[in-house]
């Protein structure tokens, strides 16, 4: 992936951004297409991730733009399936920890820096 790919999939929106914002955003990234093709196959590719969050508070940096963009394309849905219209980001930690690290990554690619995590 090119720096200038990563800075276009990490062009989170910014803190205060409206949910319908987040999830325009969200929705943009098909995990279901890039990562895996079924909803429980998504969740058991980000499984390691997400268990390592819930043990730390911490995304992990080894996790890249796919893995990062495909884990909050997983949280959407999930919600969506849960009949919970009414995802609200800002009352998620994980969401928000996950998109500060894509900001990072981005911020990184834009700069020209290599090793993305």
């Amino acid at each position: 992936m090119t720096d200038a790919q990563v800075a276009a999939w990490t062009d989170v929106p910014r803190p205060g951004a409206s949910r319908e914002q987040w999830v325009d955003w969200a929705s943009r990234y098909n995990g279901y297409e890039l990562l895996a093709s079924h909803p429980a196959h998504l969740a058991a590719v980000l499984a390691p991730a997400r268990e390592e969050f819930q043990a730390t508070g911490q995304v992990p940096t080894w996790a890249g733009v796919h893995l990062l963009r495909g884990w909050l394309f997983l949280v959407l849905r999930a919600h969506r399936h849960a009949g919970v219209d009414t995802f609200a980001p800002e009352h998620s930690a994980e969401w928000f920890a996950v998109a500060d690290r894509l900001r990072t990554l981005g911020r990184g690619a834009r700069a020209g820096v290599t090793g993305r995590g």
